[in-house]
């Protein structure tokens, strides 16, 4: 099948934000994504007309815009990509976090001051408050992880630094993480089991352990078990009662969330 002139300036654009070839082209075969990632990008140039003044960093913002948003707030995505190319919408947990807040408040004025501190716009968190936040939970949890050494759940300790930096970048708290237990623990592999292993190893169950429960929805066509992030994401997709507006395809009208209001005002909520 030959390659239009259109598909093949679309591809250049999109490599032109830091997208790799591959990743260009398998974007056009959603017209839907296409079609906003241009609009974002083309939104985005309005801030940084430059050339090369959109960063792999921007562009990898933009495109997740464009691929995480909904129909129902793509008349207010200029308000994110302002904050994107200003850099105070830095990494994926702020990006969500803003798409979350105006998915539940869709409709202008925008309130900008509760939208900055709902989703942690212009909070910068910097390397060493991860560094020292890490060293605080490592040290409150050193004598089990002592003894259980990599046995122990490494996911509670990510997620309590979560809670503790929730602006942070994900890559970078599980990479200053790593750095920190390697130091601890000295490198997991297989000479160093913990001694829980060992006890389950000498005196194995009688019983076939069952594979943990994955879903289909779990698991990416090549096979790997999808992202925490690609997960949460789809969190999106599921509404309380009366936030019908929030899910796929809904049309919003000015008269939306007046008449949303007045429908859970006589339905008590139901």
């Amino acid at each position: 099948m030959a390659v239009s002139t259109n598909d093949e300036t679309r591809v250049a654009l999109f490599q032109s934000i830091g997208l790799n070839e591959q990743r260009a082209r398998e974007t056009l075969k959603n017209q839907d994504v296409t079609r906003l990632l241009e609009t974002n990008i083309n939104e985005a140039r309005n801030f940084l007309p430059q050339e090369n003044q959109i960063t792999k960093p921007i562009g990898n913002l933009l495109y997740a815009l464009a691929t995480k948003s909904k129909q129902q707030i793509y008349h207010l995505h200029k308000y994110l990509i302002k904050y994107i190319c200003e850099e105070k919408i830095k990494n994926d947990p702020q990006l969500s976090a803003a798409i979350q807040y105006l998915l539940t408040h869709p409709t202008e004025p925008i309130d900008q001051k509760a939208l900055e501190e709902n989703a942690g716009i212009g909070v910068t968190v910097t390397p060493e408050e991860i560094e020292h936040t890490i060293e605080e939970i490592i040290a409150q949890n050193k004598t089990k992880l002592l003894e259980q050494r990599y046995d122990f759940s490494i996911g509670s300790l990510l997620g309590e630094a979560r809670k503790r930096l929730p602006w942070a970048d994900g890559k970078v708290v599980k990479a200053e993480m790593d750095v920190q237990l390697l130091d601890l623990l000295g490198p997991n592999d297989q000479s160093t089991k913990s001694t829980t292993q060992k006890q389950n190893t000498a005196k194995p169950s009688t019983a076939k352990a069952k594979p943990a429960a994955t879903t289909n929805n779990d698991i990416q066509e090549n096979g790997e078990i999808r992202s925490f992030s690609d997960l949460s994401g789809e969190a999106l997709n599921f509404h309380r009662t009366g936030e019908n507006y929030k899910t796929e395809g809904y049309i919003m009208t000015p008269k939306t969330m007046d008449l949303l209001r007045e429908h859970l005002k006589k339905t008590g909520g139901q």
